[in-house]
């Protein structure tokens, strides 16, 4: 990689990001053509030097996005993995960079970035252009139920979409009922769902787990921190018991939702797994 040159293409959009410096080069007196002057933690190249990841996490970028936004995006042809979280980039911004990668992004990151339901709407209607996308992450954007709805209206059918982050977006059971029918969905791939802190009860609970009678691809769900309660992981506990392990869920994470001990051990028992309570980090 030391001796890697940068495709000239990308090149030009990663002077453009120099230029307003989103992207500092390792050292000042590097080579800005060698990809090996670019900092890995920011810019990631394929083996013939191509951009296929941008990571502006937590760059400040409230004001608009300081650079022309089709000269910098539209020169990264091989770019699957964008990083904007955490960044507040205006709506309309964010979705000008989205519209220009959509055929070759396979990785978005966009919490904490106040989408709420008009960015959650637009959202939903962009995504099914973004048929190569396999992990979406919107965590903490408080899209509320009526948004996480629109969103999930883009998800049907989806192709791809394997990773869903939607921790922290007061989803509540409106937006918990729209997920459960999306679960269902024939063409779904949704293999790990993160549904933390989102204000999800018992009602909610029971529809995510009537889905699972259909739903054969889920792995893993989490459900941290939300009030499912007793009754909630009864519910869970019921469905499960009855698919006698005919179900592709083997890990339910339920930490900090009131359940209590007896229900915690009877929904361990009914998914056979010692995780089914327990704490966990998915590496991402």
């Amino acid at each position: 990689m030391s001796a890697l040159k940068v495709n000239s293409e990308c090149l030009v959009g990663l002077k453009n990001f120099k230029d307003v410096g989103l992207i500092k080069l390792a050292e000042e007196t590097s080579d800005d053509t060698l990809c090996s002057s670019w900092p890995s933690s920011s810019v990631g190249f394929d083996a013939d030097g191509c951009v296929t990841l941008l990571d502006f996490g937590g760059k400040r970028l409230y004001k608009g996005f300081p650079t022309s936004i089709e000269s910098c995006f539209a020169s990264l042809k091989h770019l699957k993995k964008l990083n904007l979280a955490g960044t507040d980039l205006p709506l309309n911004d964010t979705m000008s960079i989205l519209s220009i990668v959509q055929d070759r992004l396979e990785c978005l990151h966009i919490g904490g970035n106040g989408l709420r339901h008009k960015g959650a709407q637009e959202l939903g209607a962009w995504l099914p252009s973004a048929t190569k996308l396999n992990k979406l992450d919107v965590r903490y954007n408080d899209m509320g139920g009526d948004g996480i709805t629109r969103l999930c209206h883009g998800l049907k059918d989806h192709p791809s979409l394997v990773y869903f982050y939607a921790e922290g977006n007061q989803i509540d059971d409106a937006g918990v009922t729209a997920i459960a029918n999306l679960l269902q969905g024939q063409s779904i791939s949704i293999k790990e769902l993160f549904l933390g802190s989102n204000q999800i009860q018992s009602d909610g609970a029971k529809e995510l787990a009537a889905s699972l009678r259909s739903n054969k691809i889920l792995s893993k769900l989490y459900l941290e921190g939300n009030a499912i309660g007793l009754a909630g992981a009864n519910y869970f506990s019921e469905v499960l018991e009855e698919l006698a392990g005919d179900t592709s869920l083997k890990n339910l994470f339920v930490d900090n939702n009131n359940i209590g001990k007896e229900g915690s051990q009877r929904l361990a028992k009914a998914l056979n797994s010692a995780t089914a309570i327990g704490d966990s980090f998915l590496e991402q």
